[in-house]
């Protein structure tokens, strides 16, 4: 099947290019397009199917020259949904409800996301974020060199405070945001570390419920992670051992520092490796979209 992946904007590492990545393996041939080529290819009937992916920043559908087009083969992967951007043009909502009633289909991957859509009556599935197990590897590094490994961008006060505070407290942090450490370099640094962190942006406020592409990353290195809490963390992994979590601020260096002491949290970096491998691949997500769709009749 010949699928277009398009998205607003390319950047490396972003979830776009791991969704092109799982259909190939899938014996697929996929491409992804940017906002014009999209456009082009849209209006020509190109493509078996249009699978939109919110990565790199909102894809314009509200373009007159596509509406004619074939909207039945089109869906879309909201990523980011209306969390902490409120400047968003055009935003997520008004896309969702766009596709739906033009008779696409929206994916959403944060589960509160999935049940909004729901509640507005729009045609809407679950669909968790998930990592590349060849790019974010279990290679074994020359040496453990952190104590602590964080790979990702720092948007707000929280983040930026809760890693200024592990900074501070004698562990050893590798720190690489802001386009540092891409793919297989970032994946490098956190299996150089014994244990992985992450935490939701804009942390505290009602929006911070996402379970982020990070999460499952650092997992699929073969680390444990101490996260933020969220019901979905719960609905996704269950009770795991390569999991702690945290609801304050406060509780991060303690927890940190009682992992990175604690063998057996740190020995379960292995089965955290192997939940990825059976439940947390692009590949096996993008069977499950496929899947849907089909069942939709949209394939």
């Amino acid at each position: 099947m010949r699928i277009a992946v398009p998205v607003a904007a390319y950047e490396q590492g972003t979830t776009g290019e791991y969704v092109a990545r799982a259909l190939r393996q899938l014996g697929h041939d996929a491409e992804i397009l940017g906002q014009w080529q999209f456009y082009d290819a849209f209006c020509n009937n190109e493509y078996d199917l249009y699978f939109c992916v919110d990565s790199g920043g909102p894809l314009n559908l509200f373009e007159m020259s596509i509406l004619q087009g074939p909207w039945k083969r089109l869906a879309m992967w909201l990523i980011d949904y209306r969390r902490g951007k409120t400047l968003k043009n055009p935003n997520d909502q008004a896309t969702a409800k766009f596709i739906n009633d033009m008779g696409g289909w929206v994916f959403q991957a944060q589960f509160e996301d999935f049940t909004e859509c729901l509640r507005a009556g729009w045609r809407c599935s679950w669909l968790p974020l998930a990592a590349d197990p060849d790019v974010w590897s279990n290679e074994p590094p020359q040496e453990k060199v952190y104590d602590v490994g964080f790979v990702g961008n720092v948007w707000d006060g929280e983040r930026m405070g809760a890693l200024t505070d592990i900074q501070s407290s004698g562990l050893r942090l590798c720190w690489q945001g802001h386009g540092a450490a891409y793919m297989e370099a970032g994946a490098h640094l956190l299996r150089s570390s014994w244990v992985g962190f992450n935490i939701s942006s804009f942390f505290g406020s009602p929006l911070a419920y996402d379970v982020n592409m990070r999460v499952f990353e650092t997992l699929s290195c073969g680390i444990p992670l101490v996260t933020n809490a969220t019901p979905s963390i719960d609905r996704i992994f269950g009770a795991q051992p390569f999991l702690r979590t945290f609801t304050d601020r406060r509780q991060i260096v303690p927890l940190l520092k009682e992992g990175v002491r604690n063998r057996e949290f740190v020995d379960a970096g292995q089965s955290a490796r192997e939940w990825i491998l059976s439940y947390g691949t692009y590949v096996l997500r993008m069977e499950q979209a496929l899947g849907t769709l089909h069942d939709q009749g949209m394939l």
